[in-house]
């Protein structure tokens, strides 16, 4: 059973900060107006929510959805500390990453915005990353930089089967396609599939059903509400989907460089 320190703590219980500043202080006075527009309000702006609805199902739900999955697999691969300084720039960076995407695509009407989805992003794109990292780790997964640019770009890519792109999503769904069908390849030549079903025979019948059952609830999950943030109409949901997208991208970056570490001198594959 994996041990629970301090740092753990604090991952699991930051929304509770959520909640005490949503019960504390006036969204308002912190949110971001892009028509007075301040550097500080560009953090502030991320921790404060509109009501409770904003907070609790749009914000804290989907957090402990992608956080969980990132914090098990990094545990189990024994890059806590990777995790905890990923969590901590994400916590940061994005707040003004995703900010300042909002600026240049907003529509009129929607000039004040606050909330946490853009950072909570953030943290889907560190699920994705310590999955990469666990398949490495745990399975032997000769892991290269094809791999965690086609799994960049099926992220990237996803919101293009409800959001009009327009002009380029013909673009968008042949990057979906190839990426998609380059990580089906490496799967298989892996052989993925054989080394999870060699490693759940070490476990009696029961415990691997249970196993794989929590693995593809927990992936429907994500997916579920990784598409929830790119909404297909954008003026009903009030969502700005590119500002969401700058969150995953920007999380995806900051995992890559703290989890893997590379310099431009390294080998093609990161194992």
């Amino acid at each position: 059973m994996m041990k629970i320190n301090k740092k753990d703590l604090f991952i699991f219980l930051f929304p509770l900060i959520l909640v005490l500043i949503f019960l504390l202080t006036d969204a308002g006075k912190f949110a971001f107006d892009l028509r007075n527009p301040r550097l500080l309000k560009m953090f502030t702006s991320s921790f404060v929510h509109w009501n409770l609805n904003h907070l609790i199902i749009g914000n804290i739900v989907p957090y402990y959805i992608f956080i969980v999955p990132a914090w098990y697999f990094s545990k189990v691969t024994g890059n806590e500390k990777k995790l905890y300084f990923s969590f901590l720039s994400i916590l940061i960076l994005l707040p003004f990453v995703s900010k300042l995407m909002y600026i240049y695509t907003v529509s009129p009407g929607f000039e004040n915005t606050a909330g946490f989805s853009g950072t909570v992003l953030g943290f889907s794109a560190l699920t994705v990353i310590s999955f990469l990292f666990f398949l490495k780790d745990t399975f032997s997964f000769k892991l290269n930089q094809v791999d965690l640019i086609a799994s960049f770009l099926v992220f990237v890519c996803l919101p293009v089967f409800f959001y009009d792109f327009g002009s380029i999503e013909i673009f968008l769904w042949l990057l979906l396609a190839l990426s998609s069908f380059w990580m089906i390849y490496r799967f298989k030549k892996e052989r993925l599939i054989d080394k999870v079903s060699s490693m759940l025979k070490d476990y009696d019948k029961i415990a691997s059903i249970s196993k794989l059952i929590v693995f593809v609830g927990c992936s429907i999950l994500f997916f579920v509400f990784y598409i929830v943030f790119f909404p297909a109409e954008f003026v009903e949901a009030e969502v700005n989907v590119f500002s969401h997208l700058s969150g995953f991208v920007g999380g995806f970056v900051i995992g890559y460089l703290i989890y893997f570490s590379i310099s431009w001198k390294d080998r093609f594959f990161l194992n």
